[in-house]
């Protein structure tokens, strides 16, 4: 749990955790680590006891040559010093120049660790950096406004095709289910435009009803559109509607495959 003393100071598992972490990895390489820094909840006091400590380690790719060997090297030997430590540690790597370059464009995340970041183990390079951010020396670019605006139009565009694919996905389950509850009443596997026809036939014979053939069209006909590249503009909502619907669908098709 956490403690501080008087001085407001970190007395807790995960600082020493972080500290012992640190130190071997730079005891092991003393020419490459720059800085490791300690970020995140632990470092704004608002750690948890399911708080993760966040690390970040900077690696000098301008006095050393950082191939793949290297790497897998320094990558390894930090998966065993986290397997060994009692807390869990996050590592999250950067080179020298990719740092700096994110310090240069006052990038949101750069800024956002020198902030709150608490320098572990430091040669001289991430405290000058702080003291030049709390003297307004690190300001935003223009680069920098409209690259986060880029990104922020990147994400949206992510979690709409995100949202798309739940629906394709949802598809795919009714699609299968159907496909098992027909082949269980001894037809051929149909295709997936087949399917409609075939439980048409399932509804006439009092197998199913004219609800499971309605969700499966409406889930059927939306991963149609999707597939063809129709924009569609889907909705959290119409997701949890359709999984609810799905579900419902997939349980009837289930029994009726497990029955004989």
């Amino acid at each position: 749990m956490e403690e501080k003393n008087d001085q407001g100071r970190l007395e807790l598992k995960g600082y020493d955790a972080a500290y012992k972490f640190a130190k071997e990895l730079f005891g092991k390489y003393p020419k490459v680590m720059k800085t490791i820094t300690l970020f995140g909840s632990y470092s704004k006091g608002k750690e948890t006891e399911k708080s993760d400590v966040d690390l970040m380690v900077v690696m000098d790719d301008v006095l050393n040559k950082l191939d793949e060997k290297t790497q897998a090297l320094i990558f390894s030997d930090v998966d065993k010093l986290v397997n060994e430590s009692t807390v869990k540690l996050h590592i999250n790597f950067v080179t020298l120049t990719a740092f700096w370059r994110g310090v240069l464009a006052a990038d949101p995340v750069s800024v956002n660790v020198l902030k709150y970041g608490v320098p572990l183990i430091d040669t001289g390079y991430f405290e000058p950096l702080q003291a030049l951010l709390n003297m307004g020396e690190i300001k935003p670019t223009e680069e920098s406004i409209y690259a986060s605006l880029t990104r922020s139009e990147l994400y949206a565009n992510s979690a709409k095709l995100k949202l798309a694919g739940a629906v394709t996905d949802i598809y795919w389950s009714v699609v299968n289910s159907a496909q098992s509850a027909i082949m269980r009443q001894g037809e051929i596997p149909p295709s997936p435009e087949v399917i409609p026809e075939m439980l048409d036939k399932l509804e006439k014979r009092s197998i199913i009803t004219k609800k499971e053939i309605d969700v499966f069209l409406e889930i059927f006909n939306l991963g149609k559109q999707l597939f063809h590249g129709e924009k569609i503009e889907i909705t959290g909502e119409k997701v949890q509607e359709l999984l609810i619907k799905g579900k419902g669908f997939n349980s009837k098709m289930t029994e009726l495959s497990k029955s004989k």
